[in-house]
Parts: C-alpha cells; structure tokens; sequence
C-alpha cells in the first residue's frame, strides 16, 4: 500500500522561519563592498578582501557565495548557523548523523558560512544521542571472539540458526 501525501514532509516554510536577519557579523564587510565599495583600511587586508570579493553576490537584500558545483549558497550569520546544525542533527531530521553527513546535507539545502565545519564539528561532539550511537556503532563494528556470539546477539536482538565458525577457519578461505 502507497500512500500519497498532499505536501511535503517537511515544511519548507518552517526551516526557512530559522533564517532570520541578524547584526554584524561575518558577511558585513562583503555587503558593504558590494553595495558602496567600502574596503577595510589596511592595504593588505583591502587586497585579500578584494580577491575573495568575486565569490559573493548579493541580491534582494540576502547575500549569496558562489559554489563550483552548486548554485549559489545562501550566506547566513554564527546564531543562524547554530538553528540549521541544530535542525539538520536534532529536528525534523532526527537521524544523529556525523558531521561531514550533515555539512553536505546542509549544503545541499543551499547555506554557508565560513567555518561551516568547525562549528559543525563542535556542535555534534556535544552531543549525547551521537555518541552513544558512535559508540555502538563501533561495538557492533570490532570483531567477536567465538565465545562472545550469543551475549552479542542478545544486545542487539538478532537469532542466528546458523553454527559460527572461528574467524580462523575464514581467514583461511581467503587466503
């Protein structure tokens, strides 16, 4: 049996409700370049500003990076970071992923901020359910010595019928 939806799972409107406009931060100096070509006053910082410049455009008030494969990103402040990592790790996703899979799901939502990684990184660590995960993920991972099958199987509920045999006897087979 299908079921049809009507819309979407996940609201658009409600994730798009996280990005709200917020003060100075990061993204105030490209906007001020790009609107009235206001430069920082050191000559070295001017230069470097300059050159990483192009990669930014803004457009109806929301200022957009460049990306190589994607469109544009939409550029967003440290709190706004802080509500999409919390929302692709916690919210309406819920899957307590690694931070590489949430950056590039981020990503593909179309956001960027310049140290998308780092914070990204430091929020999930943080956190409880993904370390527990990690943690049985890496139990259930490591090899089990023969005598050390039904305790095993008993924590994660699965029935072997079959007999094991020692890891021994498989090394062997490929050899």
């Amino acid at each position: 049996m299908v079921e049809v939806l009507e819309k979407k799972s996940t609201d658009e409107d409600t994730l798009m409700a996280t990005i709200t406009k917020e003060e100075d931060c990061w993204m105030t100096p490209f906007i001020r370049y790009l609107i009235d070509g206001t430069l920082p006053e050191d000559k070295l910082q001017a230069r470097r500003f300059r050159m990483r410049t192009p990669m930014y455009h803004f457009k109806d008030g929301i200022l957009y990076r460049k990306s190589f494969i994607d469109p544009y990103l939409r550029c967003v402040g440290p709190t706004q970071a802080k509500e999409i990592i919390q929302e692709m790790h916690e919210g309406a996703y819920s899957t307590h992923s690694g931070y590489r899979t949430i950056i590039s799901r981020i990503k593909r939502m179309g956001y960027f901020w310049p140290h998308m990684y780092r914070d990204t990184y430091d929020l999930i660590v943080n956190c409880e359910t993904y370390r527990q995960k990690k943690c049985l993920l890496a139990f259930i991972g490591r090899r089990i010595p023969l005598e050390e099958p039904s305790r095993i199987m008993r924590l994660s509920g699965q029935i072997i019928d079959s007999p094991v045999l020692p890891y021994k006897h498989l090394d062997h087979a490929h050899a």
